[in-house]
């Protein structure tokens, strides 16, 4: 009994969830089909469906999910549920490369950030103090980042090395709550 009913909410939920957008789609189409309205306007009828396939990839796809994910590999700590992603930005250098690049502007509160560098000394990443002026592509990204938001400038940094290369940066900025996530994934 409970899985007839299981199996008939979930029906009512799909009937719900995609029978009303396509239902609408197709009530528009009909309008303006029976109006013997210009043709260009058909485009109208796929709105609710476009509607309907960003709430499905939105749900199956959340695209915070790489940068939490990269954020504790590099600090070793849980995503803070009161901190958001104001920028993020990844790439990778080909379809046979295994190597990806994640880039992410985070803003915390001043309790968490004033807390982080001592968690990520506890996590093997060390001060670096770098100088920002310097001609390395990564800081030219975090500089190109940070170009959008006036006032922010990199205060102190931290990085981690494996195999004697750099895999990631944590940059404290101005602002005494924000920081920027820049991280190489093999």
């Amino acid at each position: 009994m409970e899985k007839l009913s299981l199996i008939l909410q979930l029906a009512g939920m799909a009937i719900l969830f995609l029978g009303i957008p396509v239902g609408i789609s197709l009530l528009i189409y009909r309008v303006i089909k029976k109006q013997k309205i210009d043709k260009r306007w058909m485009f109208l009828a796929l709105l609710p469906l476009l509607y309907m396939g960003f709430g499905i990839y939105g749900g199956i796809f959340n695209p915070n999910v790489l940068y939490k994910k990269h954020f504790k590999e590099v600090t070793g700590l849980e995503f803070p549920e009161n901190a958001e992603f104001v920028d993020t930005k990844s790439w990778s250098w080909g379809p046979y490369s295994r190597e990806a690049v994640t880039l992410s502007l985070v803003k915390t509160d001043t309790t968490f950030y004033d807390n982080l560098p001592s968690a990520l000394e506890k996590h093997g990443l060390s001060e670096t103090h770098s100088d920002f002026s310097q001609d390395l592509l990564e800081f030219h990204e975090v500089l190109y980042m940070l170009k959008d938001y006036d006032g922010l400038e990199p205060v102190k940094d931290y990085a981690l090395k494996k195999n004697g290369r750099i895999y990631c940066h944590l940059v404290f900025l101005s602002d005494g709550v924000s920081m920027i996530v820049y991280a190489w994934h093999d």
